[in-house]
């Protein structure tokens, strides 16, 4: 049974990980990581040393978005078929970024580990495996080009949402890089905002992730390369996936399971689904930052209208 990167650790420049075996049935998580909850791993394996695979599914799409805008139900309506293997936001992948944040990592190192990180989480687990996707992150966007290089014929997905509703939405809900700018030593915001970490004390919440979100759209104008699809919520939901595949018997199955899926909460697949009334907080930016977001937001509205096809 292949063998798969659960845990990282970075430590130092080394990036460790528990080498755990899975079977088909544990990748079904809104989350990758948390296909393992229970029995404790001691085991580690360092992720530069460690044998490379022979045999993986090669990956169909790499799935970027500015969050909390549907990715998790695409990738749930896509894992949702037996012949696709959906790895969302795995925690390896994270880790490599860390390193390459506070190591200063050379890029072609970077590259080597995304291409084996890859490697060990697209190994096949029985033979029905046809189709596989990487949903990454929403700030993996930062090292799109990257991920580009080392996986120059995978086909890229980004999915948008308007600005203001993602803000709205990530003071209700923070998580991720919604909570950097509350770390004691924020070197993440400071790193890719550019800041002093009293500039990053000093933002509002509004603020700071106006901030965040403007680099987001930014990736995802000058990241991503010619062929990605750009696909809009709530929009994207209507026209799923007829603007991504063009096999008719799959278009069939795929659009059975999102209609399915649209009932629970993409994230806690037991709950349904409760959309709520409340009217969004009114977002206080600054005319500037209001603006940049505004234009930026409208180029990429722009490019909705790219198919994800061959290049």
């Amino acid at each position: 049974m292949p063998v798969f990167p659960l845990r990282p650790v970075l430590v130092a420049d080394q990036i460790y990980f528990s080498p755990v075996e899975l079977n088909e049935d544990a990748f079904g998580e809104p989350f990758f990581d948390d296909c393992l909850k229970t029995t404790p791993v001691n085991e580690k394996c360092d992720l530069d040393t460690c044998e490379v695979p022979l045999h993986i599914i090669e990956p169909e799409a790499f799935i970027f978005h500015l969050s909390h805008c549907g990715s998790t139900l695409m990738a749930q309506s896509l894992a949702a078929i037996n012949s696709h293997r959906v790895i969302s936001e795995p925690e390896i992948i994270n880790t490599i970024f860390l390193s390459k944040v506070f190591n200063n990592d050379p890029d072609e190192k970077c590259i080597n580990r995304l291409r084996l990180a890859i490697r060990l989480l697209l190994q096949p687990v029985n033979a029905n495996e046809k189709h596989a996707f990487i949903k990454f992150t929403s700030w993996n966007i930062f090292h799109a080009e990257l991920i580009r290089k080392a996986f120059p014929e995978t086909r890229f997905i980004y999915i948008h949402r308007e600005p203001a509703e993602v803000i709205a939405s990530l003071k209700k809900d923070p998580n991720g890089f919604a909570q950097w700018n509350k770390h004691a030593a924020p070197v993440l915001a400071s790193r890719y905002l550019k800041k002093s970490a009293d500039e990053i004390y000093r933002l509002t919440t509004d603020e700071y992730l106006g901030e965040m979100l403007l680099l987001h759209m930014h990736h995802a104008l000058h990241s991503l390369p010619a062929h990605t699809g750009y696909l809009i919520f709530p929009d994207w939901i209507k026209q799923f996936p007829d603007n991504i595949f063009n096999d008719s018997a799959r278009l069939t199955v795929i659009r059975k399971k999102m209609t399915q899926r649209l009932l629970f909460n993409a994230k806690k697949p037991a709950e349904k689904f409760n959309k709520s009334g409340e009217p969004a907080e009114k977002i206080l930016l600054s005319n500037s930052l209001r603006i940049k977001i505004q234009e930026i937001h409208l180029r990429i509205l722009d490019r909705t209208s790219n198919k994800i096809g061959s290049k």
